[in-house]
């Protein structure tokens, strides 16, 4: 009994030591694309994207499951395994990839905290463009303060961004008793908003960055290679609270557009219908939480991208720049006066015909290492993602 008192507390000590990569992950999961995919699908597809959304959780425990065993078994991240194990056209092709999928990221987590401060400080876009630099300039500067700090921070931010939506439903009331009707009749749009959920939920780069964190731990003796227990609940632990504050999302937007016929094409749009209807609260609380979402996955994602350049990019630039390079995307599509929405979605659409790729290597790596099954199970959904891009992609040509 005193022996299985101690191992527990041993548990719980190496958890709470450890626990960070995958909340600094999970904030990339309910980042300002997500919002656009979860708006744009609740308010035209109602219930049934709270299956998608579930379905698309389920994917990413797995694979970044997967890709956290991969690098507890080698001792080494994604990235440098890619480095280290394939030639080097494939590494240079991988390395475009992921700085692509980062850049992407970032157009979305940028553009949103753009427009969040300028919903709830009722600014003109240039002015919130510049505000927005400033706080991804002072976050390159919170970084040098180390990665336990930046991890504390985002788990701060988690925790403010379910509250902020609680409130939502509890200032909303929404018909719960309506959530189970499925009856929906799909359009052609229906793909491309799965697939801009999927790419805001498996993003590419957060498997690079969970795989990097991760790595960083075992060499700092935080954990060791036989402690994948401990990150996979984590993994659990992480990953379904963003599971709830997305479906929160969903709720809010098929009780409030969905059940009244109104398509959601522009989150400005769903922060103005909230503001009449619910004396104001509930928009603030909606521009305040997308501020938030916005800063804090921007964080994680620039993150993730200085990492990708430092790893695939053979030239020695400081952190700064590697982070000036990659929200420079982010700063000229939306700057051209793009569309949030589709800007949004397109970003995410991105991530999702970037994701097979990083999937198929990932895969090919554990190929002698993981459950023969849960491989099985990981080819046959790489396959799926990457039949359904290729589908999206046929409609779009023809």
């Amino acid at each position: 009994m005193v022996l299985e008192i101690k191992a527990r507390s041993r548990f719980f000590y190496k958890f709470t030591a450890f626990m960070g990569p995958a909340f600094l992950v999970s904030i990339g999961y309910i980042d300002p694309g997500n919002w656009a995919a979860n708006f744009a699908g609740g308010s035209r597809y109602g219930s049934i994207m709270l299956i998608t959304v579930l379905l698309c959780n389920f994917l990413a425990i797995l694979f970044q499951s997967l890709v956290a065993y991969l690098t507890l078994k080698t001792g080494k991240s994604l990235a440098e395994n890619i480095v280290e194990k394939l030639p080097k056209p494939l590494v240079a092709f991988y390395g475009v990839l992921a700085v692509t999928g980062a850049m992407a990221t970032d157009v979305a987590e940028f553009v949103g905290a753009a427009l969040g401060f300028s919903l709830i400080l009722g600014l003109d876009l240039l002015k919130s463009v510049i505000i927005a630099v400033v706080f991804v300039v002072c976050g390159y500067f919170f970084e040098r303060q180390g990665n336990r700090k930046v991890e504390f921070l985002i788990m701060g931010f988690l925790a403010a961004i379910g509250f902020t939506y609680l409130m939502e439903l509890l200032i909303l009331k929404p018909k719960i008793n309506n959530l189970i009707n499925l009856g929906v009749k799909l359009d052609g749009d229906f793909l491309f908003v799965v697939l801009s959920m999927l790419g805001a939920t498996v993003m590419p780069h957060n498997l690079f960055l969970h795989s990097d964190l991760i790595a960083e731990k075992l060499k700092q003796g935080i954990i060791t290679t036989k402690d994948f227990p401990v990150v996979f609940l984590e993994n659990l632990i992480a990953l379904n609270l963003a599971f709830l504050v997305n479906s929160a999302m969903i709720v809010v937007a098929k009780d409030m557009f969905y059940d009244c016929g109104v398509a959601v094409d522009s989150l400005r749009l769903a922060y103005h219908t909230l503001e009449p209807v619910l004396n104001g609260w509930a928009a603030l609380i909606f521009g305040l939480a997308l501020v938030l979402c916005g800063l804090s996955s921007s964080l994680t994602g620039t993150i993730a991208g200085q990492n990708l350049l430092e790893k695939f990019l053979p030239v020695n630039l400081s952190a700064l720049s590697r982070k000036m390079i990659i929200i420079t995307p982010a700063l000229y599509f939306f700057l051209k006066g793009l569309g949030e929405i589709e800007l949004l979605l397109l970003s995410q659409v991105v991530l999702s015909f970037v994701l097979p790729f990083v999937l198929i290597v990932l895969l090919w790596f554990l190929n002698n290492i993981a459950n023969k099954y849960l491989l099985i199970l990981g080819w046959f959904l790489t396959a799926i993602i990457g039949s359904c891009n290729v589908i999206l992609l046929w409609t779009a040509i023809f």
